[in-house]
């Protein structure tokens, strides 16, 4: 998050997608995690990252192929992260 945006401090972290490519040994995994200021104070941050991650070197290889970032109400922090924690 720090290379694609502002850092922030983040929540209701969870696993949305997880995608094979059976071909080229890769997995495409998508994460969704909520960002916020101070004590989950506003502004929130909805914040949405893919990484590729090759099947055969899980630690050194991975690399950010989708970074998706909105501003959301308090309310859609609210319902977001209802079921998550």
């Amino acid at each position: 998050m720090s290379t694609h945006g502002k850092e922030q401090l983040f929540t209701s972290e969870r696993i949305e997608k997880i995608k094979r490519n059976i071909q080229e040994d890769y997995y495409d995994v998508t994460l969704r995690v909520l960002g916020y200021e101070g004590p989950i104070n506003p502004p929130y941050t909805q914040i949405r990252i893919t990484f590729r991650i090759p099947a055969g070197d899980f630690k050194n290889k991975n690399k950010v192929i989708s970074y998706e970032a909105k501003n959301i109400t308090s309310e859609e922090f609210k319902k977001l992260s209802e079921f998550t924690n």
